[in-house]
């Protein structure tokens, strides 16, 4: 018993995470409505009108699993938070979440970060697509970023503490995004969001549900700041699916780390959204020759139990 408890604590100790509240669990009170970020202790709004959800809410657009823009249980505990890293109708559109850290960070000192992200696609919101760049940022004061232009040119500055260049494509499951930074100044506040402008910011569209342009909605959860890297995790989508491509030929591996191959479905897109291939199968792979398209970007899209994964190729 007694070993048990120093473990712990050596765990604890060596790995503190300095954002309070990482979850969301905490609750000034249960959301009952979109926009109540703040209603998840500690965190507040830095853009636009963020998101909570939590397993104690009785309104069906933010309870959990089930709300309004889809189907998602928590990476951990009962609760997350959502937003925008691509909204519409403005350029440059974004929704940001942040919260005061437990701690100051120390100059030249490396912090490792980590949180959690989950694509949604469905839902009453119908988000349509999928971006990369989310990331997190530090800042040594709060801001509030009201989504209208010029307020873009402030606070979507193309660069963030950490961020990912890979589409988060995962609406199943969670891809943790991490990284580690030598901190340059007394931060004591870190902001998750997409700070890099449309046109720097790459984004795939799986369907049409009525808007011109990418909307792409992103659960949040985890969030992770410390000293010790022991709590961050990759955890990267190609480790369920293997995609190779050489002269002409696309060969798609499903392995056993995914779910059942039945009814998987693969597509591919041109540069310009159209539909060029596809294809339903229920085999843990499949090879084919795409010699008749012409030389050029291609997106592959592959479903498989409700996970979807996307990976570019250029004949």
């Amino acid at each position: 018993f007694c070993i048990l408890i120093f473990a712990f604590c050596v765990l604890n100790c060596s790995a503190q995470n300095l954002v309070p509240n990482p979850s969301f669990e905490d609750t000034v009170v249960c959301p009952d409505n979109s926009a109540e970020i703040e209603y998840s202790t500690g965190w507040i709004n830095f853009g636009v009108t963020p998101d909570y959800f939590n397993v104690c809410s009785t309104s069906p657009f933010v309870s959990v699993p089930n709300n309004w823009a889809g189907y998602q249980q928590p990476a951990s505990g009962n609760a997350y938070a959502a937003i925008y890293s691509k909204e519409l109708p403005n350029i440059n559109a974004r929704e940001y979440i942040g919260i005061r850290l437990s701690d100051t960070l120390q100059v030249n000192t490396t912090y490792y970060i980590s949180f959690k992200a989950s694509l949604a696609l469905g839902g009453v919101l119908k988000p349509n697509c999928a971006t990369n760049k989310l990331g997190a940022l530090f800042t040594t004061y709060p801001f509030y970023y009201d989504g209208n232009p010029p307020n873009a040119q402030y606070y979507v500055k193309n660069f963030a503490h950490i961020f990912t260049d890979q589409l988060i494509t995962d609406s199943a499951g969670w891809t943790t995004i991490s990284d580690s930074f030598v901190v340059d100044s007394a931060y004591q506040y870190i902001v998750i969001g997409n700070f890099f402008v449309d046109s720097l910011t790459s984004s795939f569209k799986y369907f049409d549900n009525g808007y011109s342009d990418c909307a792409s909605y992103y659960f949040i959860d985890d969030v992770y700041v410390s000293e010790s890297p022991d709590a961050v995790s990759e955890i990267n989508n190609e480790g369920s699916l293997n995609i190779q491509y050489s002269e002409n030929i696309i060969s798609v591996e499903i392995n056993s780390l995914a779910t059942a191959a039945k009814n998987s479905e693969i597509k591919i897109y041109n540069l310009l959204g159209g539909l060029v291939f596809s294809k339903i199968f229920d085999k843990k792979s499949i090879t084919f020759n795409i010699n008749n398209l012409s030389k050029g970007l291609y997106v592959i899209y592959l479903q498989n139990d409700n996970r979807i994964f996307t990976k570019k190729i250029i004949k």
